[in-house]
Parts: C-alpha cells; sequence; structure tokens
C-alpha cells in the first residue's frame, strides 16, 4: 500500500503561539503530495534525473560497484541531499522548490498548527534538509525508481 502521510522529529523545536501562549513543536506531519501540486513535482523529479545523470557521467564504475548500487531499492533523505550536492543541478532551486512543496495547503502540520513561511524559515538548516530529504525519499523518489526499472 502506498504511503500517504509521514512523521517528522525536529532536532531543533519550533516555537509557535497557541492561544495565546507560547509552546514548542517538535513534530511535523506531511502528507503525500496530489496532483494539485504537480508542477512542484514534475520540476523536482527532473532536478533529481538530472542530477542522477550529472553524478553518473561524472564517475567511473566498475561492474561491481553499479550492480550493488541497482540492488540497493530504497533511497534515504540523506542520500538524495548529498546527491543533489554533488550534482551540477541548482540546490537552491532544488531547496526553494520543496520550501514551495511543503508550505502547499495540507502538505505539512504541526501538530494542529499549519506550517507557515515563517515557521519554515525558523527551522535549523539540518532539520530543514533531513526533512526535504525525508520527504523526496518517501513520496517522490519511489515513483522515480519504478518508472527506471529498480
Amino acid at each position: 500500500m502506498k504511503k500517504t502521510e509521514m512523521k517528522f522529529v525536529l532536532g531543533e523545536p519550533l516555537q509557535v503561539a497557541r492561544k495565546g501562549e507560547q509552546e514548542l513543536i517538535y513534530n511535523i506531519t506531511l502528507n503525500a503530495p496530489t496532483a494539485k501540486v504537480r508542477t512542484h513535482i514534475i520540476r523536482l523529479k527532473k532536478l533529481f534525473l538530472k542530477a542522477i545523470t550529472s553524478v553518473n557521467t561524472g564517475q567511473k564504475e566498475s561492474g561491481a560497484e553499479a550492480g550493488e548500487k541497482e540492488n540497493n531499492d530504497e533511497l534515504k533523505g540523506a542520500q538524495i541531499i548529498a546527491l543533489m550536492y554533488l550534482s551540477d543541478v541548482n540546490v537552491l532551486e532544488f531547496h526553494d522548490l520543496m520550501k514551495e512543496l511543503v508550505l502547499s495547503p495540507g502538505v505539512a502540520m504541526l501538530d494542529d498548527v499549519k506550517m507557515t513561511n515563517h515557521l519554515y524559515d525558523q527551522m535549523d538548516l539540518d532539520d530543514t534538509e533531513s526533512l526535504i530529504g525525508e520527504y523526496f525519499a518517501s513520496f517522490l523518489a519511489p515513483s522515480l525508481m519504478r518508472n527506471l526499472g529498480n
């Protein structure tokens, strides 16, 4: 069955005002993307495929190394972020597109508080990179890998 949501635990909590009081939020619930955000999804997948191509053309692998990579059927968020940084693609564009996606209606909630631009910008950079890597690994990479024959 296809994953419909994921829970992300922040390393550094976000402070939100709720009912006049400040509260620390540690958990973000992220919902799977829908066709409503297809423009973001298509652009992100295209950047990711460009990154794979960029990195692969810059490497010379032995057959054994290539075979080992093909057997690893599940990408992790940290691998996705590393791949983006190692490639020739515009990493800032990738980050900005992921931010727009996460801020799209119905995608991210902090407990019962909607993720806002202000809250996103308050996130620790390590949390931001982990979140976008894990979101990509959970919802976007699996369909790409299936379509590529993995």
